[in-house]
């Protein structure tokens, strides 16, 4: 649990600082299309633009962008991994402080007075443990599925 606590905080810093990275990218790629607009202006108003700075400007604006869509998308993935990871890191300890996985020897206060072993309900037991060793294991994969198919999505986008 706490390894998984560690791994969420860990995970936590790195996608804030991968948001304020995107955000000084957006604001450099801000201030560089003002710089662009303002000198391609000047330039054709006093002589004319060739092909090939118009096509390097556009070359650079669009690595700028997609290097900063690339870390915000990257700065998502991160939190919501850690969010994950926290999430089940606190689900895990809470269910076993609230189900604690019985013994074969002793009876669970839910068990039927009339069961021959006295374990109770196998049913309730096989899902017990299966939710208590599913969620103790780490992040839910559904929720990191559906980040790396996002985060691939968004990537193909750009």
């Amino acid at each position: 649990m706490a390894a998984s606590l560690s791994i969420s905080f860990i995970l936590y810093y790195l996608s804030l600082y991968l948001y304020l990275l995107s955000l000084s990218l957006c604001f450099s790629l801000y201030v560089y299309l003002s710089l662009c607009l303002s000198v391609s202006l000047y330039l054709s108003l006093t002589i004319s633009l060739s092909l090939s700075l118009y096509v390097s400007l556009s070359i650079y604006l669009s690595l700028f962008l997609s290097l900063s869509l690339f870390s915000f998308y990257l700065s998502l993935f991160l939190s919501l991994l850690s969010f994950s990871f926290y999430s089940s890191s606190s689900y895990s300890s809470s269910s076993r402080m609230a189900f604690p996985v019985p013994s074969p020897n002793i009876s669970p206060p839910w068990s039927p007075p009339h069961s021959p072993s006295g374990g109770g309900s196998r049913v309730a037991n096989a899902l017990l443990l299966r939710r208590t060793f599913h969620y103790s294991s780490g992040p839910d994969l559904r929720y990191l599925s559906v980040l790396g198919v996002g985060l691939v999505v968004g990537i193909v986008w750009n």
